[in-house]
C-alpha cells in the first residue's frame, strides 16, 4: 500500500487503469488491481461454480415452462429465491462429488414445498397436498386451512384455483409434459381438489403449482 501524494490524483476514488485511489483514515492511498489469472480460482471454488450455474438454468427452465402456460403474477425476488432453492436442493446429493451431484425428486420435495412463487402461487412437488393416482394423474387436495391463505373483498363469494403441473428433467433442462386445471370454489368450502390429468413421463420431478 502506498501514499498518495500527487497533487494531481489527491481526492480520486475507485480505480485508475491498474491504479486503485481509497481513502483510509482521512490519507489518501493507491494500490495495483489485483490479478486475476485463469488459475486463481481453486477446485472446489470452479465445482460449486458451475454447481450453482446447473441450479440456475434448471431454474430459469422452470420458470419458462410456466410461463409458457399462464403469466403468473409478477415478484421481483422469484428469480433470486428459485435459483436459492433449486441450488440447495441440489446440494442435498451425497451420492456423487462436487462438480457431479444431481437433482434427486426426494430434494427438490423438500426444498420446493411450499415455496411461494408470487403472492398469488404456491409451489408443491409431492407432498401430503398431492397425491399420483394409480393411473399417472395429480390430486391437488388443498388442507382445510387453504381459506386462511387467501384475502378476498368483502364482496366476493366465489375464487377461481388454477393449477398446472410441470414434468421436469432438469439435467437436460426442458419440460417434457405439461396439463393444466381449472375450477370455481364458493369461499366458505372447508375443503377442495383439483384433477390434473399427467400423463406418467420420464422425468426429474413433477412439479405442481397452485395460483389462487
Amino acid at each position: 500500500m502506498a501514499k498518495n501524494f500527487n497533487t494531481l490524483t489527491q481526492g480520486l476514488s475507485g480505480h485508475v487503469g491498474d491504479l486503485i485511489y481509497y481513502e483510509r483514515n482521512g490519507k489518501q492511498f493507491c494500490r495495483r488491481m489485483p490479478q486475476y489469472g485463469p488459475d486463481s480460482m481453486s477446485a472446489a471454488s470452479k465445482q460449486s461454480s458451475r454447481e450453482f450455474a446447473k441450479a440456475s438454468k434448471a431454474a430459469k427452465s422452470i420458470r419458462s415452462a410456466l410461463n409458457g402456460i399462464w403469466q403468473p403474477a409478477r415478484d421481483e425476488t422469484t428469480v433470486y429465491r428459485l435459483n436459492k432453492a433449486v441450488y440447495a436442493a441440489l446440494r442435498e446429493d451425497t451420492l456423487h462429488l462436487l462438480g457431479k451431484r444431481v437433482f434427486t425428486a426426494a430434494a427438490l420435495h423438500q426444498h420446493l414445498k411450499d415455496f411461494r412463487y408470487n403472492k398469488k402461487a404456491v409451489m408443491t412437488i409431492g407432498g401430503i397436498d398431492t397425491i399420483r393416482q394409480e393411473n399417472g394423474s395429480i390430486m391437488v387436495k388443498l388442507p382445510t386451512h387453504w381459506q386462511n391463505w387467501l384475502k378476498p373483498p368483502k364482496e366476493a363469494r366465489y375464487i377461481q384455483l388454477q393449477a398446472v403441473a410441470l414434468d421436469m428433467d432438469l439435467e437436460q433442462n426442458t419440460c417434457v409434459g405439461t396439463t393444466s386445471a381449472a375450477s370455481c370454489v364458493r369461499l366458505g368450502e372447508k375443503e377442495h381438489s383439483l384433477l390434473l390429468p399427467v400423463t406418467p413421463v420420464s422425468a426429474t420431478a413433477t412439479i405442481v403449482l397452485l395460483q389462487l
